[in-house]
């Protein structure tokens, strides 16, 4: 799927009969075959209304970083 950077997922799907207290009724969550992280996640409510979809693509392991990545003055860079 070309959401999830054409990676081959992992879909596990959760339904609920009752709306939990998000009022989510279906989760569909996507997890890469190879890395076993998850890709994605589809939050559908009552009358299948979308109510949030987070895909993630081009996921880096261990990424380097330069020595001040995470200081303030980095911000302005």
């Amino acid at each position: 799927m070309h959401e999830t950077g054409h990676r081959l997922c992992y879909t596990l799907r959760r339904t609920s009969e009752e709306p939990q207290e998000d009022g989510i009724l279906e989760r569909t969550i996507y997890s890469d075959k190879e890395l076993w992280l998850q890709t994605g996640v589809v939050l559908k409510g009552e009358d299948n209304k979308l109510v949030g979809e987070y895909m993630y693509r081009d996921i880096e392991i261990n990424p380097t970083f330069k020595p001040d990545q995470f200081k303030r003055e980095a911000l302005s860079k």
